[in-house]
């Protein structure tokens, strides 16, 4: 998109300031590593990475290995956000590059970009994930460590764990690399500064997720310890933003433009006045008096009281660490061998099964739906049978032309919760199970 829209700059569509970090040719040769890597991917998931472990040697030397460990994980960090966070789901309104602060608890409704798609009250704990049934909101969050029913969805708290353990491991590849690197070389200097901004970023955004949890967990309950914990969490998160602003100042030109309009240019420089607006707002307060229809749009799963909820203090501690550290999820000690097609109009049999002894059975809880976007999912309580979770999806539910996509919501009797199949380790898991119509059967 750069310079389109009659918003083109004397000097040409290239956004460093800093001539020596330019690219040799056209500016997307800045991406060729990406392209290499990320194409045979795309239709040979087993390809050799001979493409990329040439790149890798030829743009760092020395440094290759370590660099490639580093883009690794740094090019996690704003995928893994826009799937649990997307405030909008137009690129050229949601620029999580150079983010437009949205805020937390600034009472006035925020101006463009955030005014289209983004779900009503327009604050950045009611912003929806990409995949509203596997994470929740910061709102969804704090109605349910309030109502004490916590979910198997990730939590904000889990999602700013992920992004900080991403940074971490980027930041340790990176001054590996840059033991061993020629660092005056264009090329690393490039990924070097570029690896430091998204892990800050990654930071950035981690921070923020715990300050709207922790905020709205005061919007709910009126408890200053809550507000005093939020307001902390989100002064991090602007020392994080600075120092990208930091990173770039003098790297990129004063003024990236992809767009007309002032969120779609500008410098990250530019974004710390909005975040400064509402870290004040955080500081008196505002939005303690939210009230229960907000509630009610934040989150199906809000608490719905009309007036504050009380929360005893020993309690209020134990939520703000549940935010800031949240419990490791229980191990996916499950089986579960999905059928190999489905006939339209005939019931699915399902079955889960659970290991390590427990003294008491978790419930479980089938979630599906068919697969189509234009359908809410269905919840079913599983049935305990000789060790074995079971349900069947009805024939008149199979009665249609879609296959069926479902997962299983296991609660602990301890109260934790979690998703088979869930993501994995690594977050790159597909967390639903697939079920495909046997055309032959139909």
């Amino acid at each position: 998109f750069k310079g389109r829209k009659g918003s083109g700059l004397p000097g040409g569509r290239d956004g460093y300031l800093d001539a020596a970090l330019r690219a040799p040719g056209p500016d997307f040769e800045k991406y060729r590593l990406t392209y290499a890597t990320w194409g045979p991917a795309l239709y040979d998931p087993d390809a050799r990475p001979d493409a990329r472990t040439r790149r890798l040697a030829a743009e760092y030397g020395p440094a290759a290995e370590h660099a490639g460990v580093a883009l690794a994980r740094a090019s996690r960090i704003l995928p893994l956000l826009t799937t649990a966070h997307l405030p909008s789901a137009a690129n050229n309104l949601f620029w999580a590059e150079m983010y437009v602060n949205m805020p937390i608890a600034e009472p006035s409704p925020p101006a463009p970009p955030y005014d289209w798609d983004s779900p009503a009250p327009r604050r950045f704990g009611t912003v929806s994930p990409l995949d509203p049934q596997i994470f929740s909101t910061a709102e969804e969050f704090a109605g349910e460590l309030l109502a004490n029913r916590v979910s198997g969805k990730y939590s904000p708290a889990e999602v700013a764990r992920w992004l900080e353990t991403l940074a971490t491991e980027a930041e340790t590849s990176l001054s590996r690399a840059r033991a061993v690197a020629d660092r005056n070389a264009a090329a690393f200097r490039r990924m070097d500064i570029d690896t430091r901004v998204q892990l800050g970023l990654g930071r950035f955004f981690a921070w923020k997720l715990r300050a709207a949890s922790l905020y709205a967990l005061f919007a709910r309950t009126g408890n200053a310890e809550f507000r005093a914990a939020a307001l902390q969490a989100y002064r991090q998160a602007r020392t994080e933003y600075a120092r990208v602003a930091e990173i770039t100042a003098g790297v990129y030109v004063k003024d990236m433009t992809y767009g007309p309009d002032w969120y779609q240019r500008g410098h990250w420089s530019d974004r710390l006045a909005a975040i400064d607006r509402d870290i004040a707002a955080v500081e008196r307060g505002e939005t303690a008096g939210i009230t229960a229809r907000e509630r009610a749009a934040a989150s199906a799963n809000a608490v719905t009281a009309a007036a504050v909820v009380s929360v005893p203090a020993a309690r209020v501690a134990e939520l703000i660490r549940r935010v800031l550290g949240p419990p490791a999820r229980p191990t996916a000690d499950a089986a579960h061998t999905p059928p190999v097609s489905l006939a339209r109009g005939q019931p699915v049999e399902l079955e889960l099964r659970l290991g390590n002894a427990r003294e008491r059975a978790p419930a479980v809880t089938l979630h599906y739906r068919r697969l189509t976007q234009a359908e809410r999912w269905v919840a079913m309580q599983m049935n305990l049978t000789a060790a074995r979770h079971r349900a069947t999806v009805s024939a008149a539910y199979t009665d249609s032309p879609y296959p069926l996509e479902y997962y299983f919501e296991i609660v602990e009797p301890s109260g934790q919760a979690w998703q088979y199949p869930g993501l994995g380790e690594e977050l790159a898991g597909q967390p639903y199970f697939v079920v495909r119509q046997d055309r032959t059967r139909s």
